[in-house]
């Protein structure tokens, strides 16, 4: 009789994390570890060795597209710094509760004002420039031509047999801004001149001004075009000195910025899409338009001849200035101070960057243009600069514009 060897099963050892040690002691251990790491998130500090990585909180307006543009936000990330902007108007953005910002990134002179005089603010170089201009369309284009307003801008090829050149129909026009603010003044409608045109006034949108630079600086601009001896032809305007000339001017101007209606909520956004062609003349930035344009190239191969660019004359070149305001504020501005990679990038972006002496001024602006095989428009030298009024004397004509109908907030 065979009997068979009795069998012997052995048995597999258990995944470690189904073993009840690993529950009993590790698994605790380790959702404690996330529990503070949920922690320390918003509490915006994680720990990379020994070294932190820096959240630094801003209010920023235009510029908010240096922040949020990838190559800039690796390059401060190898810096240990990560920004995050809140998206508010200049103006907004220095009057609204500080609590918490760590830097303050104004478009332009008036609301860098109100902000530079508070304990702890340090402001750094003027790195940026951008000049403000003026959106519309091609189908406004033969009308403004026709009524002398426009003629064409001239642009770096005409200077420079190097730079890249444009046989297209063009894309950038000088304004003539004091025969507009008359035109406007008179309550003309597009359909004057045209009737195929909107029978709309011809009036140009702008954010809120009580939230935006661009908004109070187009009041600026109207403010001198509009003070100025209409008898002489010469005269291309004065910035306002006085608060007697402050009355008189305001009350000149209010209906050009009333008029419109209610103000656009984000108008330089929407002037990109569809949506925003019901407004003829869009208040922008400069850069605005150039990275834009660039854009399309890289997408589509051909520039976006049916958005054309306006440039005011006597024109305003806005010199944003970042503010910090506590010491992770102040870090993010020295490393935006001195990195040139940084700087380079802002030309992608459309800026005209004056830090280091103008090494990536026009000339490096034009070339990056080029290779992009987008026209570069030059800035007239001997052009009228419309000056900005005293910061107080600015306020006191918001006032008197708005009418009553509201005032806007003065500081934090």
């Amino acid at each position: 009789m065979i009997v068979d060897e009795p069998l012997l099963r052995v048995r597999r050892p258990l995944p470690f994390y189904r073993r009840r040690g690993f529950r009993r002691v590790v698994l605790p251990v380790a959702l404690g570890a996330l529990a503070g790491l949920a922690v320390l998130v918003p509490n915006r500090a994680l720990t990379l060795g020994v070294q932190t990585l820096d959240v630094v909180e801003g209010n920023v307006g235009s510029k908010r597209v240096l922040f949020d543009d990838p190559e800039i936000q690796d390059r401060l990330l190898r810096r240990h710094l990560r920004v995050h902007v809140t998206n508010k108007g200049s103006r907004a953005g220095v009057t609204s509760d500080l609590g918490g910002i760590d830097f303050v990134y104004p478009s332009g002179q008036p609301a860098e004002e109100m902000i530079k005089g508070r304990p702890g603010a340090r402001e750094h170089f003027q790195l940026f420039t951008s000049p403000i201009v003026i959106g519309t369309y091609r189908e406004y284009v033969p009308a403004l031509e026709k009524a002398g307003l426009i003629t064409t801008q001239r642009l770096a090829q005409d200077d420079d047999p190097a730079a890249f050149h444009d046989s297209g129909p063009p894309i950038f026009y000088r304004l003539d801004f004091d025969r507009m603010v008359d035109v406007m003044q008179q309550k003309t409608r597009w359909s004057d001149l045209d009737p195929r045109l909107k029978h709309n006034e011809i009036l140009a949108q702008t954010s809120d001004i009580c939230d935006s630079n661009h908004a109070e600086t187009y009041l600026a601009l109207l403010a001198f075009a509009e003070n100025r001896d209409r008898a002489n032809p010469n005269d291309k305007g004065r910035v306002v000195r006085r608060r007697e000339e402050v009355q008189d001017v305001a009350r000149r101007i209010g209906p050009l910025v009333r008029d419109r209606g209610m103000a656009a909520k984000a108008p330089q956004e929407l002037y990109f899409v569809d949506e925003g062609k019901q407004w003829p003349l869009i208040v922008l930035y400069e850069h605005q338009f150039l990275s834009y344009q660039v854009d399309a190239m890289r997408t589509s191969g051909q520039l976006d001849r049916d958005r054309v660019l306006l440039y005011p004359d006597p024109g305003s070149l806005t010199q944003p200035v970042m503010v910090s305001l506590t010491d992770k504020g102040h870090r993010l501005g020295d490393v935006v101070d001195t990195d040139t990679q940084i700087h380079k990038r802002a030309l992608a972006l459309g800026f005209r960057v004056v830090a280091d002496g103008g090494v990536y001024g026009s000339k490096e602006l034009s070339k990056y243009l080029g290779d992009n095989q987008v026209p570069m428009p030059l800035l007239d030298q001997n052009a009228t600069t419309a000056q900005l009024p005293d910061p107080t004397l600015l306020e006191l004509m918001i006032d008197q514009v708005l009418d009553g109908i509201r005032t806007c907030p003065k500081g934090p």
